[in-house]
Parts: C-alpha cells; sequence; structure tokens
C-alpha cells in the first residue's frame, strides 16, 4: 500500500511539473486535483514517520 501511495504522490508531482494548461476552464479543476492528490499522498506517507521530540518525564514542572 504504501508503494502505491509513492507512486501516486510522484505521478501527481510529475503531472504537475508537466502539465501545461490550455485556454479552458478546465485546467484550473485539473491542477486543484492534482495537488489534492499530491498533499493527501504525501499527508499519508508522512502519518508513520516517528516524531523527533520524545517524551520527557513531567518532573521538572
Amino acid at each position: 500500500m504504501k508503494t502505491i501511495r509513492f507512486i501516486m504522490v510522484l505521478a501527481a508531482a510529475a503531472g504537475l511539473l508537466f502539465y501545461e494548461p490550455s485556454k479552458d476552464a478546465s485546467s484550473i479543476l485539473i491542477e486543484c486535483l492534482l495537488v489534492l492528490v499530491f498533499m493527501f499522498g504525501m499527508m499519508k506517507l508522512s502519518a508513520k514517520t516517528p516524531s523527533k521530540e520524545t517524551e520527557k518525564p513531567e518532573d521538572h514542572v
């Protein structure tokens, strides 16, 4: 599943890079859709990344 999401993010990024908008109104919708797919994919991929901040004991309070 992680591989599929990674490919999906790469495809959305490539689509954003190589998409040449034409003069019709649908180009804005296509760009918005590609950005949403990219952001959603990155969110799902980075959800499992552990935080750098470790839990500290609360005895210093």
